[in-house]
Parts: C-alpha cells; sequence; structure tokens
C-alpha cells in the first residue's frame, strides 16, 4: 500500500486478525497506527468484508497503547473456514475515518479467514491429547479429510542465487506451488528464515500449511545468554509475526535452527523467543527444529510440538533402510514417553540424490537410493502411531556454502578451486552443493518426488 500523507499525519501500517469463534463467526481485530499515540481520544473505523457485502461502523473511545486500537468480537457475515482442501479466505477493509464517517483518513484490505487447526490433520492415528490441546487452544478448526501433513522443506536458495523465492519462477506454469501441490503436499517448513510474503499468499489460496520461523541456524549458548542479541532475536520474531499473521496458511512460529536446546543455560533464551510469540500471537504454536533429540531440555516447559532433524540411513548407516525405519519408531515412542502429550514431527530428514545419477543399482549419491531412504521415511510416518508429520529435507537441490565446498577438496584440473564438478563420494557437498531436493536446481523432478507424490496421495485415503 502506497501512503501519501502530510508528513505530520498519523497512518494505518497493518490491521492483524485472530478469529474468536466460527459459528458466531466473531474475530478480533488489532489496527496498528504508523505512530504512536501518546492521548485517550476516540476514534472511528468502517469495516468491510467480502467487495462490500457487509459494512460496520466502529467507534472505540480508549487509550491507544503501543499505537495499537483493539477491536473485540467484530462479527463476519456468512465465515467459513479455512482448510487445505477448502482454503476459503475473506477480504477485510478497514477504513480510518473523521468523525462524520464521510473522509477516509487512510484505508487498509487484508485477506483473512477463520484458519482451520492443524493438529486436525497431524495423524492417520490421531489421539485423544490432540484434540485436548485444540480445546485448550481455542483455534478455530473445521472438519477435514486430510490425515497426514504429507510436506516437503521449503528451500533457502533457488538455483545459484540466494534468495527464498523467485517471482519469474512461481508465475510460471511449472513454479514451485504447483510442483507442491502436484505432489500432495498440504505442509512446508519454511527454512531457515521467513519466506517471502507472495509465496505465503500463495500457501493460502493453495490450502498449504507453512511452518514460519526466524533466521537462526547454529545459535549459541553465548548469543543466548546475550542480552544484544536477543533483544534483536525478539525484533526478528515481531517482523516475523508482523508479515505472516493474517496469513492462514501459517500453523506454526519457530526459531533456533538446531540450536543448543540440550543446555539448561539455553532455556531461558529459548523462552523469551516462545514469550515473544505468545505475547502476540495464542492462536498458533511454538516449536523449533532440534538435532539435539531426546537431550532437549527446553522443550518440557517452553515448546509446543516435538520436532527432530536427524538423518537416518545418511550421515549415519549408510545403505541400512531397516534402521531408518527402526530409528523413526523408536524415537518417536521414546519421544511420547518424555514429552507426553505433545505431537512428534520430523521437521528434517531425508538423503542425496544427483539428478544426474540414475544407477540401477542404490549407491551413494544415486537417485534409485535417495528414493528408498525417502519411501522409508515416509511409509514409517504413515503407520506409526507416534509420528504427526514431517517435513524432508528439502524442496530443491541448493548451492552449499564455502565451508561446506572446502570440505569437498580441491579439484585436480582446476588449479585452487574448491568447487569441484565432479562426483567425489567422500564428500557429503559433492560440487559444493547439497543434492537432497526433491528436485533439481532446474525443478527437474527425481525419483524421490515421484515416490513422494506417489506416497502422499495413496495415504491420504
Amino acid at each position: 500500500m502506497v501512503h501519501t500523507l502530510p508528513r505530520t499525519s498519523n497512518y494505518l501500517q497493518r490491521v492483524e486478525v485472530f478469529p474468536v469463534n466460527l459459528e458466531k463467526g466473531t474475530i478480533n481485530v488489532n489496527i496498528v497506527f504508523g505512530k504512536d499515540w501518546q492521548v485517550t481520544e476516540r476514534v472511528r473505523f468502517v469495516l468491510t468484508f467480502d467487495d462490500n457485502v457487509t459494512t460496520q461502523e466502529y467507534s472505540s473511545q480508549s487509550t491507544i497503547n503501543d499505537n495499537t486500537v483493539k477491536l473485540d468480537q467484530v462479527v463476519v457475515p456468512n465465515p467459513t473456514p479455512w482448510s487445505p482442501s477448502s482454503p476459503n479466505l475473506h477480504t477485510l477493509e478497514v477504513r480510518w475515518v473523521d468523525e462524520t464517517y464521510t473522509q477516509t483518513l487512510d484505508a487498509i484490505t487484508v485477506l483473512m479467514t477463520f484458519y482451520w487447526s492443524f493438529f486436525y490433520v497431524l495423524s492417520f492415528y490421531i489421539t485423544f491429547f490432540f484434540f485436548y490441546m485444540l480445546e485448550q487452544k481455542g483455534s478455530i478448526w473445521s472438519s477435514d479429510n486430510w490425515k497426514t501433513l504429507g510436506p516437503q522443506n521449503k528451500y533457502h536458495a533457488t538455483d545459484f542465487e540466494w534468495r527464498d523465492i523467485q517471482m519469474e519462477r512461481i508465475q510460471s506454469p511449472s513454479h514451485d506451488v504447483t510442483l507442491l501441490v502436484n505432489a500432495g503436499v498440504n505442509y512446508i517448513r519454511g527454512a531457515h528464515y521467513p519466506q517471502d510474503q507472495r509465496f505465503l499468499d500463495l500457501c493460502d489460496e493453495n490450502g498449504i500449511m507453512i511452518w514460519s520461523e526466524t533466521l537462526g541456524p547454529k545459535v549459541s549458548v553465548e548469543n543466548l545468554t546475550n542480552p544484544y542479541f536477543l533483544k534483536y532475536q525478539v525484533q526478528a520474531v515481531n517482523e516475523m509475526i508482523d508479515s505472516a499473521i493474517n496469513n492462514p496458511s501459517v500453523v506454526l512460529w519457530a526459531f533456533y535452527n538446531e540450536g543448543p536446546s540440550n543446555n539448561p543455560e539455553a532455556c531461558p533464551g529459548y523462552n523469551v523467543s516462545a514469550s515473544a510469540i505468545r505475547q502476540r500471537d495464542t492462536t498458533r504454536y511454538v516449536t523449533w527444529a532440534n538435532n539435539k533429540l531426546l537431550q532437549d531440555v527446553c522443550l518440557s516447559n517452553i515448546g509446543d510440538i516435538i520436532s527432530f532433524n536427524s538423518y537416518p540411513g545418511w550421515y549415519e548407516q549408510l545403505f541400512n533402510l531397516s534402521y531408518v525405519v527402526e530409528f523413526w519408531s523408536n524415537i518417536s515412542y521414546f519421544a511420547q514417553l518424555q514429552w507426553p502429550g505433545k505431537p512428534f514431527l520430523i521437521s528434517e530428514s531425508g538423503a542425496s540424490g544427483i539428478y544426474e545419477y540414475r544407477n540401477t543399482t542404490p549407491v551413494e549419491w544415486s537417485q534409485m537410493y535417495h528414493e528408498q531412504v525417502v519411501e522409508a521415511e515416509i511409509t514409517t510416518m504413515f503407520v506409526s502411531p507416534y509420528i504427526s508429520g514431517m517435513t524432508m529435507w528439502q524442496f530443491a537441490d541448493i548451492k552449499a556454502n564455502d565451508q561446506d565446498t572446502a570440505l569437498c577438496g580441491r579439484c585436480d584440473y582446476i588449479p585452487n578451486s574448491n568447487n569441484c564438478s565432479y562426483i567425489d563420494i567422500n564428500c557429503k557437498r559433492p560440487g559444493g552443493e547439497n543434492h537432497k531436493g526433491g528436485v533439481d536446481f532446474w525443478r527437474r523432478p527425481k525419483r524421490a518426488y515421484q515416490v513422494l507424490k506417489q506416497l502422499y496421495k495413496w495415504w491420504h485415503f
């Protein structure tokens, strides 16, 4: 939105919508001004839903704290909930008007809905404590036939550019969202930073749920005990929520990918981010991708969801597919014993397959072995009563960082080059690239994508 206003004027910065009751069609609306007001005065708004279907007038007499006016129990006409199979969206126009209600001082239009509860799709074998959590949380949700999340990770680089999405790609017939929808995906982990707003909007429209997380892989205890770091971490949390609060596709807020959650000294830092989220939004759940697994000491009192990162069959027990099944079956069982009542997600797992490596035998780096690991993990997720969903790492192949590239060693035929184009079987980043994508750099589907698509659509029913 473009604002053409006098320099001294206030303006509407954003509008935040929180579902309250679907049967009554009520929402709470936070109207955030661009400048702080330190006085008590009456402000007037005209709210219009769904292309002038209904117009409502509100006059708020309250002290405006932190530049925000709150309108409670606003009634939405003919409310329809959002779900992966029925991604219904409403529009809400908020106009700030003068005392006569005739002159518009500023206006914002947002998409909103009664977003459907995340945990209704968590598991084919959903258990009663999941429903109890739903009731305690008070989210708006509707009945839906989706049984499992069936997700892939969102990538964090496209081709050789460090950006999370390219509009020229997603607007093309073969864009990423189409690939995701065609694979039966209904949930994506947005790693390792908040995703582009345009991508979130496409997920809203296509019924794809999103895990949204702040930038911050490789955080340390030193970071999480540093007030300066935490100050800007809270700022990052608020900026993430500012951007995505009205996107019903966002079902989880997260932070600190693979952080030091096994160290009690880090837990206050985890609580800082979790508290900042809950202060803004009580309708969604809080989690973090944890590679410390059962050694996590922060989860009990801070996190809502168990989210584990691990790569059985790839970084450990290579070629042992039975170990893949045993690992996730066992660790999800013990996680439920350790943290009863918390749903379990596989937040990262998978293997690497190079697109051009189409062997007829399942050797390392081959598409065949990549496919076998993915198949074992997805099947385990569906049949286990303890696993509620998963995100395979990752959607598309990406360029790795310089440190990963250096691990591959130097090329024999190009002096002083670390970016080797040949396949070094002793290197976990051949060519300085991460080949765990279901599709490659140019969005060509691999065998792992095809088996993922087949399993998601078969198990959906």
